[in-house]
């Protein structure tokens, strides 16, 4: 009897061992899994931070190109059409120093105006202009009919006296800047009004003002361009990743709610209206997405899938 619950006792401590064995290597193994589950997700976790991180300081280094680029735009305009009149002073003073022991003065003052009058820079939009110090327009290529009429109480669209200002610097400083406000003289139907910049140079031998101006808008979208031309070279990530550039018109979305300025991944859309209402692979508008974000944070992250390419 003895023997029997010996025996009994040694079994039930055998089981109780190994339950208590299966119960303890049950808690290891999930403490494993649950240990390695964390830490895988804790490495995904990790890795899409980092890619985060760099996405933003990629966005950033081209965002701090772009002010550095547009913080120049007075300066480049200034310097280009200082150095425009530079090149037409320096013909008409040629021309006058080639021809004034042989020819008349009328004759030089024709030869002068013709010399300069089928120039053209800035993709054909800048020319030269030429009043005397009376406020008499000698040359004038965009509107011709002007040419030899008083033009002196000219005014912009703030009532502002252009020409007298234009003489005054000539003047008083042989040369200089002036500005104005008025409408672009090629696009009548646009009534937004525009800032001309305008360098003059006084021509003294027949006391002339030989100038030349330019549209801060245009100088604007001429550095747009040039920038949308870099940001369409660059590729990230093996070629995998790009830049994209729109120009919104429309915060609230819409189908044409903005125009793709750069995109190094497909250049045929370069230029066209794009739609915020394009889906993903599930149907996830990420365009309309990413614009809520700017209208709540000024920036964010947007995730979406696609098969091959998908749309910018």
């Amino acid at each position: 009897m003895k023997k029997t619950l010996s025996n009994y006792y040694l079994a039930t401590a055998f089981i109780f061992i190994a339950v208590v064995t299966l119960i303890i290597t049950a808690i290891s193994h999930s403490t494993q899994y649950m240990v390695l589950n964390s830490s895988t997700q804790e490495i995904r976790e990790n890795i899409l931070q980092n890619y985060k991180d760099e996405l933003k300081n990629r966005v950033e280094v081209v965002e701090q190109f772009i002010e550095q680029k547009n913080s120049l735009v007075r300066e480049q305009l200034e310097s280009d059409i200082k150095n425009r009149v530079y090149e037409a002073y320096n013909i008409a003073y040629n021309l006058h120093e080639k021809y004034k022991k042989t020819k008349s003065p009328q004759e030089i003052k024709a030869i002068i105006k013709e010399s300069l009058r089928q120039i053209r820079f800035n993709e054909g939009r800048g020319y030269f202009f030429i009043d005397d110090t009376s406020g008499n327009c000698i040359l004038y290529p965009i509107r011709p009919n002007l040419e030899g009429t008083s033009i002196i109480n000219f005014q912009d669209v703030n009532q502002k006296y252009v020409i007298k200002e234009l003489i005054s610097t000539a003047l008083s400083k042989n040369e200089g800047y002036t500005s104005y406000f008025t409408y672009k003289y090629k696009y009548k139907e646009d009534a937004k009004r525009y800032e001309k910049v305008t360098f003059v140079k006084l021509f003294e031998p027949y006391n002339w003002v030989i100038g030349t101006g330019e549209y801060l808008d245009d100088v604007k979208k001429d550095i747009q361009k040039e920038i949308a031309q870099i940001i369409n070279t660059i590729r990230l990530y093996n070629n995998t990743g790009y830049i994209n550039i729109y120009e919104i018109h429309d915060y609230n979305g819409g189908e044409e709610f903005a125009t793709l300025i750069a995109n190094p991944n497909n250049h045929s859309l370069i230029g066209k209206k794009i739609s915020s209402n394009v889906v993903d692979t599930d149907g996830v508008k990420y365009r309309q997405i990413a614009l809520d974000l700017l209208n709540k944070h000024g920036e964010g992250y947007v995730t979406y899938k696609s098969r091959l390419q998908i749309p910018p």
